[in-house]
Formats: C-alpha cells, sequence, structure tokens
C-alpha cells in the first residue's frame, strides 16, 4: 500500500512540472500579431529599399511571394518622365497600388490606391493606352481562367496632367482587353456555350463619356474551341 501510495505521488509531482515547463513555453512564444508586424516592417523596408536603388538605375523589377511586392521603374508610362510601380498584399485578398514619379533626383508619390481585389497566385500587370489619350495606363489582372484564357482585372487610367490613378470598374467582366489605336476601341472576348463548339467571340468597346461601353460583336472575329 505504501509503494502504491509513493508511485501515484511521483505521477503527480511528475505531471505538475510538465504543467509549468508548458506554460513557461507558452509565455516566451511568439504572439501572431508580433509576426504580421514583424512582416509589415520588413514589405516597408524593402520597398524603401528598391526604390532608392531605383533612383541610380534605368529601369529596376522585382518580384517577391511573401510578403508579396511587385517592383517596376523605368520609363514604363512616358518617354519623358521616370516612374515606379509598386504592387503590395497588405492581405491575401487585397492589393495595394502606388505611382511614383521621379522629379529633382527623388521620388514624389502621385497616387495610392487601396483595397483592390487580389488573387495574388495569379497575378500580372500591362501597360497599355488604354483610352487613347497618349498617357500608358495600367491593367492590373486578378484572375485568369482555363482553357480559353480569360483575363479578367483592374484598369487604371492615369490622367496625364496629375499623375492620378482612376478605377474604371465598368470593365470588371470585361476579358482580354485589346486597345487598337487606329480605330480607337478596345476589343474583349465572350465564350458563347450556346453551339456544338464552344465559340469565342470578339466585342467592339467604346469609350463614351469618360466609360468603356460594349457595343456590337465583330463577326469575322469568332473561333472555335
Amino acid at each position: 500500500m505504501k509503494k502504491r501510495y509513493i508511485l501515484i505521488l511521483s505521477i503527480y509531482i511528475c505531471f505538475l512540472s510538465c504543467k509549468k515547463d508548458q506554460n513557461k513555453n507558452l509565455e516566451n512564444s511568439p504572439k501572431k500579431s508580433t509576426y504580421k508586424t514583424s512582416q509589415t516592417n520588413t514589405a516597408e523596408e524593402a520597398v524603401a529599399t528598391l526604390l532608392a536603388k531605383a533612383i541610380k538605375k534605368d529601369t529596376l523589377e522585382f518580384e517577391n511571394w511573401e510578403p508579396f511586392i511587385y517592383f517596376k521603374s523605368g520609363y514604363l508610362l512616358s518617354k519623358k518622365e521616370k516612374n515606379a510601380i509598386i504592387v503590395s498584399c497588405p492581405t491575401d485578398s487585397i492589393y495595394t497600388i502606388e505611382l511614383y514619379t521621379k522629379r529633382n533626383g527623388k521620388w514624389i508619390k502621385n497616387d495610392q490606391q487601396n483595397n483592390i481585389e487580389a488573387h495574388p497566385i495569379q497575378f500580372d500587370i500591362y501597360y497599355k493606352d488604354y483610352n487613347f489619350d497618349g498617357q500608358t495606363d495600367i491593367y492590373l489582372q486578378e484572375t485568369v481562367s482555363n482553357g480559353w484564357p480569360l483575363s479578367l482585372g483592374h484598369l487604371f487610367i492615369i490622367n496625364p496632367k496629375t499623375k492620378k490613378l482612376e478605377e474604371h470598374k465598368e470593365t470588371r467582366d470585361l476579358a482580354n482587353m485589346n486597345p487598337v489605336l487606329k480605330d480607337r476601341i478596345i476589343y474583349t472576348d465572350e465564350l458563347d456555350y450556346s453551339y456544338k463548339f464552344r465559340k469565342v467571340k470578339r466585342r467592339i468597346n467604346k469609350w463614351e463619356n469618360g466609360k468603356l461601353v460594349p457595343f456590337e460583336i465583330d463577326k469575322s472575329k469568332e473561333t472555335n474551341f
């Protein structure tokens, strides 16, 4: 009986010791908020370093997955001035885009757009003059489909004078936007499932009162797939 009592007492003491060590480890473990703060600081430091390097280079491009950072500088939007574009992800479903211009040897932030719907694994970015005003604009891809690729995303028209970003949300459902300068139209692709074989139809879109408006289908450009 005495031996049994001693055994039970030993097990209880061992349990208390393990519990104390476990609590100590929990107290010393880093909190989640500390990790997020560190990650944010890392992204900010990376951007600051890239901006400093880009001042002395004609072009600089950088992409990083975690934390997500896209950086590109150079004569991207105009042949007359140097710009820097930064796309980052405050969360895994939100983009932030920043636009800088180099003036007097320094970067000046022209604009920043937040809370842009994101899907970083399908990220891509295009630089074209989408509204035919001589100023290159930005298309930020959010998603692209399988099969016949349909790219959907965010169109930002850049004001040539203020260099501000203007998002055109009416284009969110327009896939594969392809501007044609000579005709001043933008072609977009649509899938038609009403045939035996699926058809890709190419729609003509035109600018009216500052908005991109869908017009007729160009039947000469239909494709089966």
